[in-house]
């Protein structure tokens, strides 16, 4: 198990980011733009939402 929230959450965001890639790109140079586009927004959404978490709490 991963003691840290956020590596956690970077991992899980590279991991969806690669399925989704995988699933949605046949060549490579869209695979590896729409990978770091999906982690991108991924981890940006989850700080923002942490952020909500932690002020509205």
């Amino acid at each position: 198990m991963i003691p840290d929230h956020v590596l956690s959450m970077v991992v899980f965001s590279v991991l969806v980011a690669l399925f989704f890639a995988t699933v949605n790109h046949r060549d490579r140079a869209g695979f590896w733009k729409s990978a770091v586009k999906t982690f991108g927004w991924m981890a940006l959404g989850s700080v923002a939402f942490a952020w909500l978490m932690y002020w509205t709490a």
